[in-house]
């Protein structure tokens, strides 16, 4: 990898990851962005899609290997950065993604409690400075409803479920309602533009 061997402090390189149906034809593309540990802790914002990442070998001997399946790559990158890792995103497209409707990463019911789990287990695993953890209620709250992107409108199950996290992310930090609301209305609008599609086959 010409990125890693001209930049030797960064242990983590990630470009950005395409999407293709079964036909292989482009469905869409997760543009890389910068890494920021707040956003991706307290606003539980998975930027890294892992296909499209590469690791540095000492990072990853240092860190550990990936957790088991009830926790999924963000969990990673928060430990890396815990560790003082540094993250290198480059706009060139490294991997494509093959969607399916039955993928596990599709799966609102596998994905949400995943992210929930990964915010909790962060907090309980690790000493933050005292920035992140006076924020842990809305660091919870927001992974919550960061958990409504999985969810589908044209899924009558999914009205209940989102019902349930509207519930649990008030619980969580009743102080941040203004933006679960605003994030709520955000992909209502999206949705209603799609045509309550599922915007991933959009």
């Amino acid at each position: 990898m010409t990125y890693l061997n001209d930049h030797p402090t960064v242990d983590v390189v990630y470009g950005s990851c395409q999407f293709i149906d079964r036909g292989g034809r482009d469905v869409w593309r997760l543009k890389s962005r910068p890494w920021s540990f707040r956003r991706s802790l307290l606003y539980c914002d998975h930027i890294i899609d892992q296909p499209a990442s590469f690791l540095r070998r000492e990072i990853v001997d240092r860190v550990g290997p990936l957790r088991g399946r009830s926790l999924h790559d963000q969990d990673y990158w928060l430990r890396i950065g815990i560790a003082g890792g540094r993250f290198g995103p480059i706009p060139d497209i490294l991997a494509a993604g093959r969607i399916y409707n039955d993928n596990l990463g599709s799966s609102a019911e596998i994905i949400i409690p995943m992210k929930v789990e990964v915010i909790d287990r962060i907090y309980r695993e690790n000493n933050l400075p005292a920035f992140y953890v006076h924020r842990r209620r809305r660091a919870l709250s927001n992974a919550r409803v960061r958990g409504f992107d999985s969810l589908q409108p044209a899924k009558p199950s999914h009205w209940w479920y989102g019902l349930k996290l509207l519930a649990g992310a008030l619980r969580a930090d009743p102080s941040n309602a203004l933006y679960i609301v605003g994030h709520v209305a955000f992909l209502f609008g999206r949705h209603a533009r799609r045509g309550l599609r599922d915007p991933r086959r959009s």
